[in-house]
């Protein structure tokens, strides 16, 4: 049974209940829940990062959200992928051609269930690691199901083609890069001027 918070409005009076209950939530001393935000980065192959974000589009989601879930769907069944083809997945760097930078915003713990769910597979490089994250999100039947329904109701009512419709998706998406590029530039962001930003 877990204890109650205090409903105070007083700050003191919370103040002195956090002061009482500083030890709780932890094991020997150490936080039991991993909090705080981290990120999940690496460079992937461009097929791979468009086919997520076009995937996504149901859900207006955004990288977050697809580092998210597909770290939910690899974790929820075992990996699309054979600990040979984990292994020999292509590493991506800023200098090829066909790669694009992927960084999604994940809460530290759901981080670490992807390190525990890819520790039998060795060390994964960050490249490695995002690809198996995004083709699970690219391959789960659900993702698929709900984006092809989207589509088709696109579809009905504009009378658009398929590829048309993509086009304006990865549109919506170039914007919305562009508005964080300059959000970043305008920050001090040293990324804000890297050829391929995160």
């Amino acid at each position: 049974m877990s204890k109650k918070s205090p409903y105070s409005g007083d700050p003191e009076k919370l103040k002195i209940w956090l002061e009482e209950h500083s030890s709780d939530g932890r094991i020997n001393g150490e936080p039991i829940i991993a909090d705080g935000y981290t990120e999940l980065r690496g460079y992937v192959h461009e097929r791979d990062y468009n086919d997520a974000l076009k995937l996504a589009a149901p859900w207006a989601g955004k990288k977050a959200f697809i580092a998210a879930h597909g770290i939910v769907l690899l974790a929820g069944r075992q990996p699309i992928l054979t600990p040979y083809e984990i292994n020999n997945l292509p590493n991506y760097s800023e200098n090829d051609d066909e790669a694009r930078f992927f960084r999604g915003r994940v809460s530290q713990g759901t981080l670490d269930i992807l390190s525990d769910e890819l520790a039998s597979y060795g060390e994964p490089t960050p490249s490695q690691k995002v690809t198996i994250v995004l083709r699970h999100f690219i391959a789960d039947s659900t993702i698929q199901r709900v984006y092809q329904a989207w589509i088709r109701k696109w579809l009905r009512e504009t009378g658009l083609k398929v590829d048309e419709v993509e086009e304006i998706i990865y549109d919506y998406y170039r914007v919305d890069g562009a508005k964080k590029r300059l959000e970043a530039i305008e920050s001090n962001d040293p990324e804000a001027n890297a050829q391929k930003m995160p």
